[in-house]
């Protein structure tokens, strides 16, 4: 794929499609569609993004068709995703700028700031205003608040300095209600590392390797290995991880494995499997494969440059 060094990543969950977002030739960047069964790239995006973003790039499947969405300052460029043809921007009114996104069906839209939560409704290129409720009376202004929607029309608002996270309903025409302070913390900072299973009820912070129930609000579980957990399997009962320190900056390459290590929650058990690159980023595909994006050569994590492209797709199992 000639990426030095990749930014966001986003899975297709029904197609054998990654969208990559990265460094080209250590200066240009590109946005690409990679197919990795036929490892090829299948699209290009004809117009990249204009400027840097720490928010994550998204993947939706929305009335308007399957989609990605790219944060764009105060607004989201919104990209066909069978061509990544750029289409137009949404532009959320009353906000200025925001920290977190997510769609959540039905044409609506949730953004937070640091501040409050705020839901819109879309028509086409579109954003009309629905309704807005503040969260925490505590403000951090470095832009890490993270959004995760719940099944049953709830959705989590939380900052990784809060022991707590705020829990409310979104009606069906974006209406917000039932504000709850519950004891989920999200530990996530620039990248989401606070994930939700709908199929087991819980949320997992892998800075922290804790589950909380969202239906109990409790601590329901913790785990030592994977040290460094990236993903989880379709059904919640797999965690997806490795050994590897993304945050190593000691250039220590023998501590590094090119291995992943699978935790089941239901035996309680950990299995290793070999893997032919260093395993970053690990997810389980709509045929029941585990996915790895790897590194031929030893690098602390993604969005480090390396001397060469090194950067592929394998599948594990």
């Amino acid at each position: 794929m000639n990426f030095d060094s990749v930014d966001f990543v986003s899975m297709d969950q029904d197609k054998p499609e990654i969208f990559f977002y990265g460094r080209v030739n250590g200066q240009n960047y590109n946005l690409v569609k990679y197919n990795y069964h036929s490892n090829e790239i299948s699209a290009k995006a004809n117009k990249l993004p204009g400027g840097g973003t720490s928010i994550e790039m998204r993947l939706y499947s929305t009335e308007n068709g399957q989609e990605l969405f790219f944060p764009q300052g105060t607004k989201l460029d919104v990209y066909d995703a069978g061509d990544l043809n750029y289409k137009y921007e949404l532009a959320p009114e009353n906000i200025g700028g925001y920290d977190d996104f997510a769609y959540l069906g039905n044409n609506i839209f949730c953004f937070t700031t640091s501040k409050a939560i705020f839901t819109y409704k879309r028509t086409n290129a579109n954003l009309e205003f629905i309704d807005k409720k503040e969260h925490f009376s505590t403000h951090f202004g470095n832009g890490n608040y993270h959004l995760i929607p719940l099944k049953g029309n709830e959705i989590l608002v939380g900052y990784f300095q809060e022991p707590q996270s705020f829990k409310f309903s979104i009606s069906s025409t974006g209406k917000i209600s039932n504000q709850q302070l519950v004891n989920i913390p999200i530990k996530s900072r620039w990248k989401k590392k606070t994930l939700y299973s709908p199929e087991r009820d819980y949320v997992v912070n892998l800075l922290e390797n804790r589950l909380y129930s969202t239906n109990s609000f409790n601590l329901e579980d913790s785990f030592e290995k994977p040290y460094y957990p990236s993903g989880i399997s379709r059904n919640g009962n797999l965690i997806l991880g490795s050994s590897n320190n993304p945050d190593d900056y000691s250039g220590n390459e023998s501590t590094f494995e090119r291995k992943i290590q699978l935790y089941n929650l239901s035996t309680g058990k950990v299995t290793t499997v070999e893997s032919k690159g260093f395993p970053h980023l690990l997810f389980e595909n709509y045929l029941g494969q585990i996915i790895s994006i790897s590194s031929g050569f030893y690098r602390q994590n993604l969005e480090n440059s390396t001397p060469k492209p090194d950067i592929f797709v394998e599948v594990i199992q």
